[in-house]
């Protein structure tokens, strides 16, 4: 998101109500013209010549800016940008603020993980415009990362790179904004502690939001661009511990008492004179195709896209609703009709109106995920093939998107369900290893289906693999994983064991459980059960030494372990009264 304060900054080299009036003008498909490129696709009201002219200097930041970062575009969730001529258009999609009021915002983010959705107005300042269509387009490019990110950073870094400008066999970003550095030079800066655990970039009141953006963008350049490097290893500290941990959490462990010296550093950093920033070799950017007439379904489907995400749900109904009275045959309708029931708690709903988007055509990734979990706890978890089928809609998930790491483990999860894996279904998870190499919870999925499959051992050097130590895996997955792993070697102990009692050879078996003893010792109700099933194997060890030797007639050592078997406390009453019976026979 981006309000209407003027924008400036610098890229950092990134460590290596119900709406009651009618929809109108905005969604009369006849002012709408389409284009699709190579990155994304734009819905413009602009005329022909404004919007390649958008489209043409849209394709270059994104192209510059992802070589920038090393980022694959490829690898991003499919992008629509909604550009409207007029502000007053725009209004009824903009995001709402903390009171529920629309926002003052000239452009606005919203993403998933299988679709982003960029509004903005070009009406007004052309620089401001421009600029914050960039802000957006940094946003875009950072979903490429999932996990979690601090409001001050996520704004910052989108602030910093939306100053890109191409000069001649040049590229620049990162050049210092007058403004916003006299804005934060004019009156106090939010202290850090509080600033840094903001969870939001938008207030109810719009000179707080412009002063928020305006000290991330500077927060951001201190720490990136400031000569000193250490401050580099701060930020990376600080987003690594974010993503597991509150922003006071984050704070507390990244800078802890030296919080007030950064903040003195900070204030002063302000002040300075010069400011670096980053040039790069232009490289030349494609022509865009000409813009079409867009189909009013088309139409429809982003402004429907947009109003979800704003959260604006009965707005984004309508279109939804048009779109699919419009086309019936397309996935549009469908998805927005999915999302929203999904967003209502309908799993019933959900269901019916994923599996409409899929027959469609749906490209959707996420609408395979949604069949997949009805398959769980929906209308068809009681299908004879059910377990299978949700298997098997996840990994047509990964077909589509294979870079999302929350589909890798809904797989392993169903994969706990599925009795009968196929090879094939191990593949996708070794697949998501390697796009994941430090995702245990995968490890501990490949270990899961290698069980059945019949490779215990390679299973059960998963598993260990996947609770060493350092592992990845969080409380909840480890005490699952060490259970699991507890179960596979009490039945292959078991059947070893077996074989021991089989021929009555009870020290065997004895060894047998102090041998797999060490490999289960974090169960301790397995553990329990080891040690009681070793009391009894020692009696029925003592009683099996007692009967040879009676039946050798070795009296006086029969003598000797009938003592040893009395005074064994494991000793059932049963078997007491058997041996005391014995004793009382051979006096």
């Amino acid at each position: 998101m981006r309000n209407r304060f003027a924008l400036a900054a610098a890229l950092f080299a990134l460590l290596t109500a119900l709406l009651t009036a009618p929809l109108t003008a905005a969604a009369a498909a006849d002012r709408w013209r389409i284009v699709t490129t190579e990155h994304f696709k734009v819905l413009s009201q602009l005329d022909d010549r404004d919007t390649k002219s958008w489209i043409r200097s849209y394709d270059e930041f994104i192209a510059a800016t992802s070589g920038a970062l090393g980022i694959k575009a490829q690898a991003l969730p499919p992008l629509t940008v909604v550009l409207f001529s007029r502000d007053r258009d725009y209004i009824p999609y903009k995001l709402k603020r903390p009171d529920g009021r629309t926002a003052n915002v000239a452009g606005q983010f919203s993403r998933q993980p299988s679709w982003s959705v960029i509004g903005l107005s070009a009406e007004g300042d052309n620089e401001v415009t421009r600029q914050i269509i960039y802000h957006e387009g940094v946003h875009w490019l950072m979903s490429v990362d999932p996990t979690r990110q601090p409001a001050w950073f996520s704004e910052g870094i989108a602030e910093m790179m939306a100053t890109f400008e191409q000069r001649g066999n040049k590229m620049n970003w990162a050049r210092p904004s007058g403004a916003y550095l006299g804005l934060l030079n004019s009156r106090p800066i939010m202290p850090l502690r509080e600033f840094l655990a903001e969870p939001s970039a938008i207030f109810n009141r719009d000179d707080h939001t412009d002063r928020y953006y305006a000290q991330s963008w500077a927060f951001v350049h201190f720490l990136t661009l400031s000569k000193d490097s250490s401050r580099r290893q701060l930020l990376t500290r600080f987003l690594q511990a974010f993503r597991t941990s509150s922003g006071e959490a984050a704070i507390q462990q990244v800078f802890g008492d030296d919080l007030p010296t950064i903040e003195k550093d900070f204030k002063a950093y302000l002040g300075q004179r010069t400011f670096g920033y980053i040039s790069l070799p232009a490289t030349a950017g494609a022509e865009p195709p000409d813009p079409v007439a867009a189909t009013p379904d088309a139409v429809e489907s982003a402004l429907g896209l947009l109003a979800l995400g704003a959260d604006h749900r009965d707005l984004a109904r309508t279109h939804a609703e048009r779109a699919i009275q419009l086309a019936p045959t397309r996935p549009g309708g469908h998805e927005i009709l999915a999302y929203l029931a999904l967003r209502g708690e309908d799993s019933n709903a959900v269901a019916k109106h994923a599996e409409a988007a899929l027959s469609a055509g749906s490209r959707d990734a996420d609408m395979y995920m949604l069949m997949a979990q009805s398959y769980a706890i929906g209308n068809n978890s009681d299908r004879p093939d059910a377990d299978a089928t949700r298997v098997r809609l996840y990994e047509q998930a990964i077909n589509l998107s294979p870079r999302r790491l929350d589909t890798y483990h809904r797989l392993v999860e169903a994969m706990f369900a599925h009795e009968k894996p196929r090879l094939e279904d191990r593949r996708f998870l070794e697949a998501g290893l390697k796009v994941f190499p430090g995702e245990d919870w995968i490890k501990v999925g490949i270990a899961t289906a290698n069980s059945r499959l019949g490779d215990r051992d390679g299973a059960l050097r998963g598993l260990d693999e996947a609770l060493r130590p350092d592992s990845t895996l969080d409380e909840t997955q480890r005490n699952f994983a060490a259970t699991l792993r507890s179960d596979m070697y009490v039945k292959a102990m078991n059947s070893e064991i077996q074989n021991a009692l089989d021929a009555r050879n009870f020290r065997a078996a004895r060894e047998i459980l102090a041998r797999y003893r060490n490999k289960v010792d974090d169960d301790a109700e397995v553990v329990r059960f080891l040690d009681e099933s070793d009391r009894q194997f020692e009696v029925q060890d003592l009683l099996e030494r007692m009967r040879a030797a009676q039946k050798a007639g070795r009296t006086a050592e029969m003598r000797q372990l009938i003592d040893q078997v009395l005074a064994n406390p494991a000793l059932t009453a049963e078997q007491r009264g058997y041996v005391e019976s014995l004793r009382r026979s051979k006096r």
